[in-house]
């Protein structure tokens, strides 16, 4: 028998997802946004999107639908993808596309009564059926549930379920496929996909509830040269953050199974960098989801790589008067514990001070080498003069020192300072959870330097501190917010300072300066993001602590013995 003909449905959905192709795959963020550019009233999600550019669901909007198409005919036809005329009734396809699914859903009870191939909960049958209606099983958060009853809609399975738990997922069976095959397959996908989710999340709650933090989930979900997006961002809970995983992981659960035991056993060793990697719960809920090999492979990356055992910090305090300084020092930073601080001298000139931090680095990566880890982050310790003068992730250091480390700005004239206002502000943030977790200001509000430092003394900035404006000559500016603050953010000076690239700023927080580091990555590789704009000193307990300890200590290490 030939193949039978493709309905309207799958032909629009075939047609859409190849003008998407045709148009070089544009980023799905930035298609978002230009539908809430033209439509602030009407709401595109993430997911919804990824199911229409695949080809996995029929589009539900036509005014949504207009504004995609006219875009990506445009972009086709600018890279010569495609013509004008070759272009379909593209409002004919999609009406008819609809009608089809209408009748579809018309008939299915028809269908049901005589006994053909259906979506249907077989509870009767599954042993687990009496858990069921159990309020103490773990759930699909709203992204799953969304999602999953969004396709059994598309399917004809009837009214939407309130809570999907593991046998609610396993009793849900196909017969058949009457309905649309790539949906349905994508619908045997899905099912299994959230049930390996549901077991994730259990084994995470009852075993290392202590990893279930924003900051964790956040360094956990984070890729390498991926920018966070406004969903990665309003993710909150452990649910919401694996059911995103499992949406946005292409190709086979396989895929799903290696993302999620990476994910996994970065909140294990974020909890404790030294925990038992052969812990036999670990192994367990492996074997629950057959994802030992990817587990065990998980377990081997984080053996060799160990990311964030080993930090370098460099300081160039011995900067004066904001000139290159004559001497650099540098601290090897293992499992949070400093050494003695080994000091190059070096001329007062820019290539001077590179080629010392290059010198630097060397050393370190051969401490980190020899401790087994690897050297994933350097911190550089920047002093006032400089902070507006270079950046030290652009360091020409066998090339820039971003492609290859996190790259993190530091006060270097902290070490002259008193740390104690600085510390108590630290820990007022990371304690408390403000309704905004930076005070804004502006060009006016800064324009009186006595003004500001009677703000800072009155404890009216008691939180992290962000310019929006570029504080050119404003050495003297910084260094007065930066007494007191140990975060202080401004941006570029050909940055324009949008409502959106402030708001981005606190969605990515407590990650900001890893986030920024992504940023700059991707800055480099020619994808320029708002977040890139800006530019952050922020200083953590560890380089506080080295502050307070060097000030305390009567010998500068700089000094000539």
């Amino acid at each position: 028998m030939g193949k039978a003909a493709a309905g309207a449905a799958e032909v629009f959905r075939n047609a859409f997802k190849d003008l998407y192709a045709q148009a070089g795959r544009p980023k799905q963020i930035g298609l978002i946004a230009l539908v809430r550019q033209k439509r602030p009233d009407l709401t595109l999600k993430a997911q919804t999107l990824n199911g229409w550019v695949t080809g996995h669901s029929l589009p539900s909007q036509w005014v949504i639908t207009e504004i995609l198409i006219t875009h990506l005919q445009s972009v086709a036809e600018a890279i010569g993808s495609c013509r004008p005329e070759g272009q379909p009734n593209w409002k004919a396809m999609y009406d008819g596309a609809q009608e089809e699914l209408r009748l579809t859903r018309q008939l299915r009870p028809d269908a049901r009564k005589r006994g053909a191939s259906v979506l249907v909960l077989d509870n009767e049958t599954h042993p687990a059926a009496a858990l069921l209606d159990d309020g103490r099983q773990p759930a699909l958060g709203p992204l799953g549930r969304s999602h999953l009853n969004e396709m059994l809609s598309a399917a004809g399975f009837g009214e939407a379920v309130d809570r999907w738990t593991i046998p609610r997922l396993q009793t849900l069976s196909v017969r058949s496929l009457s309905a649309d095959p790539a949906l349905i397959e994508l619908l045997r996908s899905s099912v299994d996909d959230f049930i390996i989710t549901l077991k994730t999340a259990s084994f995470v709650q009852e075993l290392i509830p202590q990893a279930v933090t924003t900051k964790l989930m956040r360094e956990a979900l984070r890729l390498p040269g991926v920018l966070p997006d406004e969903a990665v961002l309003a993710l909150r809970t452990l649910n919401d953050h694996l059911e995103w995983i499992a949406l946005h992981t292409p190709g086979s659960t396989l895929g799903l199974r290696r993302r999620l035991a990476r994910f996994v056993l970065k909140l294990y060793v974020g909890v404790d960098p030294g925990m038992d990697l052969d812990y036999k719960p670990l192994r367990c809920w492996a074997r629950d989801i057959d994802a030992l090999a990817e587990v065990n492979d998980a377990i081997e990356d984080v053996r060799d790589q160990a990311d964030g055992r080993a930090v370098l910090i460099v300081s160039l305090h011995g900067s004066v008067a904001g000139d290159w300084p004559e001497s650099v020092l540098a601290w090897f930073v293992f499992d949070g514990s400093a050494d003695t601080p080994r000091v190059l001298r070096c001329e007062p000139t820019r290539s001077a001070m590179e080629a010392a931090i290059h010198d630097h680095l060397d050393w370190a990566d051969m401490l980190a080498d020899g401790a087994g880890v690897r050297l994933s982050r350097v911190e550089v310790a920047i002093p006032t003069g400089l902070l507006l003068r270079w950046r030290p992730e652009e360091a020409a250091v066998s090339g820039r020192m971003i492609v290859a480390y996190d790259v993190v700005t530091r006060w270097g004239d902290r070490m002259k300072t008193n740390t104690r206002n600085a510390r108590n502000r630290l820990r007022s943030l990371r304690t408390s959870e403000p309704l905004s977790w930076v005070d804004w200001l502006s060009r006016q509000r800064t324009t009186d330097l006595k003004e500001v430092r009677r703000m800072t003394v009155a404890g009216r900035l008691n939180r992290a501190v962000a310019l929006d404006f570029h504080p050119t000559g404003g050495e003297e500016l910084l260094r007065t917010l930066l007494n007191d603050s140990p975060i202080l953010l401004w941006p570029d000076a050909d940055m324009v300072v949008s409502d959106a690239a402030c708001r981005i700023v606190e969605a990515c927080w407590p990650e900001v300066p890893l986030w920024l580091a992504d940023a700059y990555r991707a800055r480099l590789a020619g994808d320029y993001s708002d977040l890139a704009g800006w530019r952050a000193v922020w200083d953590d307990d560890t380089w506080l602590d080295l502050c307070r300890r060097f000030a305390g200590n009567s010998e500068d290490p700089t000094a000539e013995g």
